[in-house]
């Protein structure tokens, strides 16, 4: 699936004097590829900046383009091509000189399985099965404040794809952030990444960005974002999201209300959400791995909580357990989980007797380990956070956590 194929006239932001002809693709994983039948650079230029990012604009069909953090790359035999570069950042709708800090006070961001995670639809069915009518309604955005700013849930529903006489139903949902100033594109990937965690966390599955938009005062029209994110979508998976399979529901965590808590704490948390990405966005680490990134996490959140009070691994962990308390333990005993997480935790960081085949680790036993300490992560995370504790108690209906409860019970 490509996203964006146009062809168009390009130039070196540095250098606008000279246009090239060239065709922007852009394929489903936000990767920019811009093939050019001419050289940007003169030949009478003396310097090479071939292994160094440079910042290349455009129009194509009257839509502007930036293309940044462009990299030119080696041509593989591709016909009437002579330079391409490849680029992890476009902006479609706007021009950035040279140098220019890219700018704007408002995200629209739309990760995927939202509409499943917010379990709400603008579409109302009256009557009964013989006669009834279908009608389509828009929700209110629902709104609330953030540091600097606000952050609301905007639906949108109506009729589409008239094809002989039928239409199609749309229906569904997007975030969007709006700072009281003009804010760098830094802080605003920054925005993007801590909402698409708290989508991936609720839901269990990576949620990848499936469209971003950016707005300005000053501009009139919004500009559409291109960008490396850190999830893909994955078009084989066909598996329905319910509320039943989640951790937790924007319902769950107090709706709005509870996504703004989550925006307020994510800075304040960033030690414990970093390594905890390893974790959601990597696919098939092992259970060392696992183990050595949710260590990571968990003391980092004991630092957050206790004001970076001095205490080894063990002495950490336990205190995570002790304050979830009934929360995440009905675990029997706390004092021999904790050991048996430090004993693993040391074999795999210090190597000890990993590899001795008289006394091997049961790695079945040692993965629901892992996942109750991935839960007591989230969970005292989420208390922080201040997400009600009806929300936090509603975990442990979800099935992962019942047979990791149910395993370590007996």
């Amino acid at each position: 699936m490509t996203l964006l194929d146009v062809m168009g006239k390009f130039w070196l932001a540095a250098k606008p004097d000279k246009k090239v002809p060239g065709r922007l693709t852009i394929d489903e994983e936000n990767n920019a590829q811009l093939d050019l039948i001419d050289p940007l650079y003169a030949l009478a230029d003396t310097f090479n900046l071939d292994d160094q990012p440079v910042r290349i604009l455009g129009t194509s069909s009257g839509k502007l383009l930036t293309l940044d953090r462009c990299f030119k790359t080696p041509l593989s035999g591709i016909l009437n091509t002579y330079e391409k570069y490849s680029s992890s950042l476009v902006i479609e709708g706007a021009h950035f000189n040279e140098n220019e800090v890219m700018e704007f006070n408002s995200l629209t961001l739309k990760p995927n399985y939202l509409e499943q995670w917010v379990w709400m639809t603008g579409v109302r069915v009256d009557g009964n099965n013989e006669d009834f009518t279908l009608k389509v309604s828009q929700n209110e955005s629902m709104k609330q404040a953030i540091d600097g700013g606000e952050i609301s849930l905007d639906f949108y529903a109506g009729y589409s794809g008239e094809v002989v006489g039928t239409k199609t139903i749309t229906d569904g949902c997007t975030f969007r952030v709006k700072f009281h100033a003009h804010s760098p594109l830094e802080r605003l990937f920054g925005t993007a990444s801590s909402l698409q965690d708290l989508i991936t966390l609720g839901v269990g599955r990576p949620a990848s960005i499936v469209h971003a938009d950016l707005r300005r005062d000053d501009m009139t029209n919004p500009c559409r974002l291109y960008a490396h994110w850190r999830a893909r979508t994955d078009r084989n998976d066909s598996r329905m999201v319910t509320p039943h399979n989640m951790l937790f529901s924007f319902s769950d965590i107090g709706g709005i209300d509870g996504v703004s808590a989550w925006m307020k704490n994510a800075a304040r948390f960033n030690s414990v959400i970093a390594p905890l990405r390893g974790y959601w966005y990597t696919s098939e680490l092992d259970v060392e791995t696992r183990l050595i990134v949710l260590y990571i996490a968990a003391e980092s959140l004991d630092k957050v909580l206790t004001g970076f009070k001095k205490s080894d691994a063990y002495v950490r962990v336990k205190r995570l357990a002790e304050k979830a308390g009934n929360l995440l333990f009905p675990v029997t005993d706390i004092n021999r989980w904790v050991g048996e997480l430090n004993t693993a935790r040391n074999e795999f960081v210090h190597h000890n007797s990993i590899f001795d085949p008289a006394d091997p680790l049961d790695y079945i036993h040692l993965y629901f380990l892992e996942e109750s300490l991935y839960f007591l992560i989230i969970l005292c995370m989420l208390q922080a956070c201040g997400i009600p504790e009806a929300a936090l108690a509603r975990v442990h209906q979800n099935p992962r956590f019942r047979s990791i409860m149910k395993h370590l019970r007996g």
